[in-house]
């Protein structure tokens, strides 16, 4: 047995007899890990049970507990009391809950609801309260077909179903908070009073009557599983006092689909004792009446819990410590203190339980990955009565699997999966490796090990049609369009063999359509239930940072078994230009050992991708998708930015000043320029997300642009007029319905931001967009995995027919080199500009200085050219480099500028003709810097020696001459004599430098220029 597993069962043994002191209160059971049981917000925290075993009633008012030892009343009970034989549950959330809760529930299971199910545009007003619903359907709640749990029976196909019902409140002063609680199968949006307070899965503002929802979600209720919940706190001019309208749409993934349900509850936190008000909360619901929170949580690492009464004295500890997620610590009947695999909070303790929970870790001989020949595996790391058991086919090792007795010979590929026993203990962690015979790759590969049933069962696994789907691409109604999660082990192998790292976590098949694809996507979720709930791990070795909580493995998404690189061949292009993008690595991946082909290894755009990227709490990050729909934060700030913009008009100043203090103009103009550039045509409609710090602006996030560059449907090429679709008043449809454009047609109102967003094109086509570079940018990207790329398309080639890979690069290219000039002619017709004129900008000297246009693109070049829109001002600035200034402007145009002060650094030039400026730099005046102690320096410009007559006394400790590139070098010689520096500089080139001499002080510094005859 591990030591340390002795150490914690003798450690809970010793203290068993002081774990009644003089009260009949104890700790009974706690758990340090939670993902099962939820609160009232929806949450899983810590929690632990007390319990009264005497046989009266103990008041637990001003008694304690806490965490800490040295601080005794860290958290305080409220005026409650305990009777004999209860259990009393308290989460351990450090939500700081004191005063019990008081729960109504409004809107139950069975409630009669007015319905409608629509073949056509229901009226905007249907869920307003004045809406007359006399020709509604009544029924009963819940609403559905095929899941057995309908008390409402609709057609089979039903794509939509409209809800209402009436509720009353008293007095809205009385509320704390709206429970929303939603059973649903497959989307759905929910309104009072005609204002939305929640939606799953589903865009639109609101969406029509047959949108569809993102993907398939199965309803919980019927497999023993809970609503989802959304808690609003937040209802200010949402509910009145007296009566109001709950309103609900609900939508099914496709008329195809084998079930349907709809399932709403609403429920309310009272601030006091309102009986009157609506119902108990059924069970299902787990909104009890005496919900109590502390202030702190229970550290996963182990914390010591200790119970103080009304007057300090200790009644109860229990040192939570060594217990995996999802297993509690608490005490059996006989008194001892073990470990439940089946906690129960607020309940009786489980007769089936453990002395402990085993938390040995396996050693392997071999780390896995890629080999030849044969090797022989060994396993070490168990002590005492403990076995290992493994598996060789993926299965999770268990109590009847082959017990490890000597070392495995392995000379195929082989999944080793092991696990360590011992009768009476919790068995560990799973420990996998993937052995891969006789291969060779230039990518990193990526094992993944699971159950085969986790993916692919026909009724539970995540990766196959299962019995009932739609028979046409993307099939909806397949297991794969399911939100559901299964437990996997990721290891990375890098430079084909090294083993570099690997987690137990949680997968679910990732994307929309692509979902359709017989390569799907994977994403990864890091889980305290799983072992960690983080990977530390430099995933993409161009990042500063390397603390993950999920990740992707993407099939390319629709450019699957084309390129498999055009997401992050595009996205990637906008390096430099302060968008968040995803950082993209290419993997060769195994299932069980089997190979899988090439996925692209990219992150997963949450808060936590956002506050790696930003060093940000992300606790403090809003942030969107699509129409205002939340992912994390709140929603609040963009909803009233989207509310001004849409009645106001932006050509005012005032207006405009608004919206520019809540939203990164430059952000948001390289978002719309790049998108509509690139004529993504799964956007505006969809693919968007969009960031707020709380102290900050909204910003724009790039992602998933597979449908740009001409691809889908294939007449959309080149010359495709993507900027007159994004702004498009009316749609009316996806993929640019009016919301989605709706910011974008205000923003151009103002003659500001149109032309900030028109040179900002024109800089981009110019630059980034130039089809040479991007030429250069895609090859980079696909020489990475060319020689992947035939084993890749031999492992799918059933799917794919008269494929050849370079005419898929050479259609992107091909879109790179004609796009350009169709986009300046978009922007011509769009805003009705005059004409496109050509602008040239030469620079004197290089060495003297560069010239910066635009506030954006910086030249250091000589005979640069561009096109830019007349009509439209563009802005020059000469940036002298150090040691020079600026001189002047030269206008060498096809027709001088007669208005422009070439004298000035900065040019405002309205561009009627072919146009040429040289920018001209000089010498700067030489002078003495920061000298406190230098008197003179001679000769001074000099060719092979410097004298530097300085202060008497001075100690100088170091001198150095510093180029205009920042390197430093040491003079060939220097000499002293008194207070004159003899230093000979023959081995420095020509330039200007800036010579620096240290003291114990401080550092002089001045300008020296060495020349030669």
């Amino acid at each position: 047995m591990d030591i340390i597993k002795y150490y914690i069962l003798f450690f809970f043994l010793s203290i068993l007899p002081i774990i009644c002191f003089s009260q009949t209160i104890r700790i009974n059971e706690a758990v340090s890990s939670n993902s099962n049981f939820i609160d009232e917000d929806g949450d899983s925290p810590d929690w632990f049970e007390l319990y009264n075993y005497g046989n009266q009633s103990v008041s637990l008012k001003n008694w304690t507990i806490s965490d800490k030892d040295d601080i005794p009343d860290k958290w305080t009970f409220p005026d409650i009391s305990i009777n004999p034989d209860e259990y009393l549950l308290i989460w351990a959330s450090g939500k700081d809950r004191g005063n019990s809760n008081i729960f109504r529930t409004l809107i139950n299971w069975g409630d009669e609801f007015k319905y409608i199910i629509p073949d056509s545009q229901t009226p905007n007003n249907w869920r307003d309260p004045n809406f007359d619903d006399s020709d509604w359907q009544t029924g009963k709640s819940g609403f559905g077909y095929g899941d057995g749990d309908d008390e409402t029976i609709i057609p089979n196909g039903t794509l939509s179903l409209f809800l209402r019902k009436t509720f009353n409140l008293n007095d809205v002063n009385d509320i704390e908070s709206l429970i929303l609680d939603v059973d649903y199968d497959d989307a759905f949006v929910a309104y009072i009073n005609g204002i939305e307070v929640g939606r799953k899965n589903i865009g639109g503002n609101p969406p029509f009557y047959n949108s569809v929802p993102y993907t398939d979600h199965e309803s919980a209720i019927y497999q023993n599983g809970k609503p989802d919940r959304i808690t609003i706190t937040n209802f200010d001019g949402i509910i009145n006092s007296g009566d109001n309208i709950f309103a609900l749409q609900a939508h099914n993934v496709s008329n195809t689909s084998s079930d349907f349900t709809i399932i709403p509850f609403l429920s309310i936190s009272l601030k006091d004792n309102n009986s009157d008000i609506g119902i108990l909360p059924p069970e299902i619901l787990g909104l009890n009446n005496d919900n109590l929170h502390t202030n702190f949580k229970i550290s996963s690492e182990g914390e010591n819990l200790s119970l103080y009464d009304n007057n300090g004295n200790k009644i109860s500890e229990l040192n939570v410590i060594g217990v995996p997620t999802d297993v509690s610590l608490g005490i059996s009947q006989n008194n001892n203190i073990v470990h439940f695999t089946t906690p129960t909070p607020g309940f009786e303790n489980s007769l089936n339980f453990y002395q402990g929970s085993n938390l040995t870790n396996i050693t392997f001989s071999h780390e896995g990955g890629s080999f030849t020949g044969e090797l022989n595996l060994s396993f070490s790391g168990t002590s005492g009565n403990e076995v290992i058991r493994y598996t060789l086919d993926a299965s999770e090792p268990n109590e009847n699997s082959i017990i490890y007795s000597g070392p495995i010979n392995i000379n195929k590929t082989t999944i080793v999966r092991a696990r360590v026993f011992e009768s009476g203990y919790i068995p560990s962690y799973t420990q996998s490796r993937a052995f891969i015979y006789n291969v060779n790759h230039t990518l990193p590969i990526v094992s993944l090990i699971t159950d085969p049933h986790n993916l692919f069962d026909n009724e539970d696994g995540i990766y196959v049609f299962g019995d009932s789907y739609d028979q046409n691409y993307p099939h909806f109604g397949a297991n794969f369009w399911e939100d559901w999660e299964r437990p996997i082990h990721f290891s990375l192998y890098e430079n084909n063999s090294n083993y570099e790292t690997s987690f137990n976590g949680g997968v679910k098949i990732f994307g929309g359509w692509s979902r359709g694809q017989a390569q799907r996507s994977f994403s990864f979720f890091a889980r305290s239930k799983y072992g960690s709930s983080e990977i530390n791990y430099k995933l993409f070795p161009q990042l500063d940072y390397s603390e993950f909580q999920s990740f992707i493995l993407r099939n390319s998404g629709q450019d699957w078994l084309r390129t498999s690189v055009k997401d992050a061949a595009l996205t990637s292009l906008l390096k430099g230009t302060g968008l968040d993008y995803q950082s993209y690595r290419p993997v060769v991946t195994y299932i069980n050992g089997e190979y899988w082909g090439i996925y692209n290894l990219r992150e997963k755009v949450n808060e936590h991708f956002i506050a790696s990227k930003h060093n940000l709490d992300p606790d403090d990050i809003d942030l969107l998708t699509n129409n205002s729909e939340l992912v994390h934060g709140s929603s609040d700030g963009y909803e009233e930015l989207i509310n001004f913009v849409s009645s106001n008009d932006l050509s005012i100043e005032e207006n405009y000043n608004y919206v520019k203090d809540r939203i990164d103009v430059d952000n948001y103009i390289i978002y719309q320029v790049s998108q509509i550039y690139f004529n993504n045509h799964d956007w505006p409609g969809n693919n968007i997300k969009y960031w707020k710090h709380k102290e900050g602006k909204w910003k724009w996030i790039i992602y998933d642009t597979d449908f740009g560059f001409g691809s889908f449907p294939s007449w959309l090429g080149y010359n495709y007029n993507t900027l007159n679709f994004a702004l498009t008043a009316n749609g009316p449809n996806w993929p640019n319905p009016p919301w989605s454009t709706l910011l974008f047609r205000k923003m151009v109102e103002n003659l500001e931001f149109r032309n900030m967003f028109i040179n900002r094109y024109a800089d981009e086509l110019n630059s980034r967009f130039l089809p040479h570079r991007f030429s250069n940018h895609i090859d980079s990207l696909i020489n990475n995995i060319k020689i992947e790329i035939p084993s890749h398309f031999n492992r799918w080639n059933s799917y794919v027919q008269n494929w050849n890979y370079q005419d898929y690069v050479n259609d992107m290219k091909n879109f790179s080199n004609n796009r350009p000039q169709f986009s300046r002619n978009h922007i011509l017709s769009s805003f009705n500009l005059p004409n496109i004129q050509n602008l040239l900008l030469d620079i004197e000297n290089l060495e003297m200085g560069s010239v910066q246009l635009n506030n954006n693109l910086l030249i250091n070049e000589n005979n640069w050219s561009g096109k830019y829109f007349e009509s439209v001002p563009i802005k020059i600035l000469a940036i002298a480099k150090s040691g020079y200034s600026f001189s002047h402007w030269s206008d060498e145009s096809l027709f001088i500028y007669e208005d422009l002060d070439l004298n000035n650094p900065e040019l405002i030039i309205d561009l009627k003709h072919h146009s040429k400026f040289k920018a001209h730099f000089k010498l700067a005046p030489l002078s003495i810097e920061n000298s406190t102690f230098i008197n003179n320096v001679y000769p001074n410009p000099t060719h092979n020696k410097i004298k530097v007559n300085i202060k008497s006394g001075i100690n100088i400790k170091d001198v150095y001459l510093v180029d205009l590139n920042g390197k430093k070098f040491k003079p060939k010689a220097l000499n002293r004599h008194k207070d004159i520096l003899e230093l000979n500089v023959s081995n420095l080139s020509i330039g200007i430098y800036l010579l620096e001499l240290v003291t114990d002080k401080e550092i002089n510094k001045l300008k020296v220029i060495i020349e030669r005859k």
